[in-house]
């Protein structure tokens, strides 16, 4: 029973481990172009899978054909399906499984892309000739062979970089963790309709988090009595209430933090997470701001 459930759990744990996902669309485009070249180019060079035997026309146009293809395959599975599944590509859920899973569906889709375009443009040629299944299994094993096996390696190798870089960099934060300045001067929050108010002492003020139309403020009451109050605000608005205050910063679209009261800086593959005292929960930080965020927990 050990052995059979340790490999099933070390599996789940790992495909749970959280993944970078790149929402910029020029980086995502400049991926799906260089892989279609790359495909496209590779082909051509080194002609596997019979493709040196095949007799086509215009058999170099064919051949890169199925760059263009794959480019087709990338963009639909890059970005027109985190548009429609849109909770399924939150990049905040993003891990290692789900990236897995994602170029899993990528290579099925180029696969299925290029049994239509052999079909299609090359009906009579070797080895597309006659036989549906054989065009499906050689289609499969081309483009697994190919792309699948290079990139799975490449996913699991830069996500065990991320892993060890933002690591290091969050112990490094630590050990640099400069005792921020006291501030006394209470900070006064509004409701947007300016009939609620809630006046805290700064220091005693931990984090603000965003919660649709309202916000939650957690803070101090008494030294040491987490508080949570839900307020009708939008946290930009709220921002703009504390913005000279030096220990606060927005370190993520949900979140504002109180650095006078940060307790450890964490990292993974994601990115980094902020944990504070008397907080039972760790806060975000956004990728854009973890420059930002790291420089300023140092000074």
């Amino acid at each position: 029973i050990w052995t059979n459930h340790i490999p099933v759990n070390f599996l789940i744990k790992y495909l749970s481990r959280p993944f970078p996902f790149d929402d910029s669309v020029l980086k995502r485009i400049f991926v799906c172009v260089a892989f279609g070249l790359f495909i496209g180019l590779f082909l051509l060079a080194f002609q596997p899978f019979g493709i040196n035997e095949l007799e086509h026309s215009r058999k170099s146009l064919f051949v890169f054909g199925f760059g263009i293809v794959t480019f087709t395959a990338m963009i639909i599975t890059y970005f027109l399906l985190p548009w429609i599944f849109k909770k399924f590509y939150l990049n905040e859920n993003w891990n290692v499984g789900k990236e897995i899973y994602h170029i899993t569906l990528t290579i099925i889709l180029i696969t299925i892309f290029n049994i239509f375009y052999s079909l299609t443009f090359c009906n009579y040629c070797k080895p597309f000739y006659g036989d549906l299944l054989k065009v499906i299994l050689y289609s499969f094993l081309s483009v697994l062979i190919v792309g699948a096996i290079p990139i799975t390696f490449m996913v699991l190798i830069y996500q065990n970089m991320l892993l060890k870089r933002n690591i290091r960099n969050a112990e490094k934060a630590n050990m640099n963790l400069k005792e921020a300045s006291s501030d006394t001067n209470p900070v006064i929050i509004y409701s947007n309709n300016r009939k609620n108010m809630l006046s805290i002492n700064s220091d005693h003020l931990i984090a603000i988090e965003a919660n649709g139309n309202y916000i939650n403020v957690y803070y101090l009451e008494k030294e040491d009595v987490l508080k949570r109050e839900t307020i009708r605000n939008t946290l930009k608005e709220t921002e703009d209430l504390i913005r000279n205050r030096s220990n606060f910063i927005r370190c993520h679209k949900s979140y504002i933090v109180n650095l006078s009261n940060l307790k450890k800086v964490s990292g993974n593959a994601q990115g980094y997470k902020l944990e504070f005292n008397h907080l039972d929960f760790s806060v975000p930080v956004s990728r854009k701001l973890s420059k930002q965020i790291i420089n300023k927990v140092q000074n």
